[in-house]
């Protein structure tokens, strides 16, 4: 069986410039079929809690994020029927509002999910519109994260 020669001075074939584009989209591949929700992002950034808090009363606050938790489950559903439709731009631009929205409350994990939903890219080539779904699971999990915090850190 002949075998590559592999030395210091002969490439490995895994080192090729093609190789190494295949390489970074099967791995792109992975991390989206893979859950997004990072458990070490805290639900909501400190320092955008701690600016509210200095700003307004806790009730007012409270109101921000429960607004948050309600416009998530509305665009969720959303996200939902764009991908059933197949509809990219449509998920790109509701992923940019979740990502703007989210970002200015500071909360982060949504934010973060909304930002990969804006940043994917869809072809007939590719199972992105697929792995949507999964990360639609992980923007629900992190609504529910903010719903828990809300419940154990704010008066109702």
């Amino acid at each position: 069986m002949w075998r590559p020669l592999r030395t210091a001075f002969w490439p490995s074939p895994l080192t090729l410039p093609h190789s190494q584009s295949c390489s970074k989209a099967a791995a792109r591949q992975r991390q989206l079929a893979t859950s997004r929700l990072d458990p070490s992002v805290p639900v909501i950034s400190p320092d955008t809690l701690a600016q509210f808090r200095g700003m307004m009363p806790e009730p007012a606050v409270r109101e921000i994020y429960v607004a948050v938790v309600a416009d998530l489950g509305k665009r969720a559903q959303s996200l939902e029927a764009a991908i059933a439709r197949g509809d990219a731009a449509e998920v790109r631009r509701i992923g940019h509002a979740i990502k703007g929205g989210c970002g200015m409350a500071g909360a982060l994990q949504a934010a973060r999910i909304g930002a990969v939903f804006e940043e994917l890219t869809f072809d007939a080539d590719s199972n992105h519109l697929d792995n949507s779904m999964a990360l639609l699971g992980d923007l629900r999990a992190a609504a529910r994260n903010l719903e828990r915090m809300l419940e154990a850190d704010f008066e109702a």
